[in-house]
């Protein structure tokens, strides 16, 4: 079967040369890499999020800052890790990837938590009953401030939960305090913190 022809009017293009196109690339990758600079990682402020208000770090034996921008936590004695990272599309969204190579039965492997510091409130309570002597405790509260989704699994195949709250309290240890007393004015400038 022929297929009809048709009549398209020819269209001129201008003829790009290599160097044109060279250069049209570059400046497109320019804008792009600029662009991304304005959501980069901050690693003092993603540091500061994993020391002064999560406890990986003190129970962590080592540490260390990766090339794509997170850090990393391990323990020599455990079959495991844990990444922190900034989400890329917004800078006051943490994850946290827990991986446990030798999970329990029933366990899991992968935890992602994901806390969303976006137009929370914040209060620190250094007199709370649950804060541990020199330490302090504290309360955020914001539309799914923390999801979890846990993933694990074995003979009977993978299985996943997901769990979001409107609320975090946590207990904050001594040596967590002065990294939180750093970057909670930060974060509650850049996140916008009622």
């Amino acid at each position: 079967m022929d297929l009809p022809k048709l009549d398209l009017p020819k269209l001129d293009l201008p003829k790009l040369d290599l160097a044109k196109l060279c250069r049209t690339l570059a400046l497109s990758l320019s804008a792009l890499l600029i662009g991304a600079d304005a959501f980069a990682q901050e690693l003092s402020l993603l540091e500061g999020f994993g020391d002064g208000f999560l406890f990986h770090w003190v129970f962590a034996s080592g540490r260390k800052p990766n090339i794509d921008g997170s850090i990393t936590y391990w323990q020599e004695d455990n079959a495991g890790a844990v990444t922190l990272r900034q989400s890329p599309a917004d800078p006051c969204v943490f994850h946290v990837n827990v991986l446990n190579l030798r999970p329990t039965r029933n366990g899991a492997a992968l935890v992602e938590t994901i806390y969303d510091l976006r137009d929370i409130t914040f209060e620190l309570v250094p007199k709370h009953a649950q804060a541990p002597g020199g330490g302090s405790f504290f309360r955020m509260k914001g539309q799914r401030v923390i999801s979890e989704v846990r993933t694990g699994g074995g003979r009977d195949g993978v299985k996943q939960s997901v769990e979001c709250k409107n609320e975090i309290e946590s207990p904050v240890e001594a040596q967590m305090l002065p990294a939180l007393q750093e970057t909670a004015p930060r974060l509650r400038a850049q996140c916008r913190w009622k």
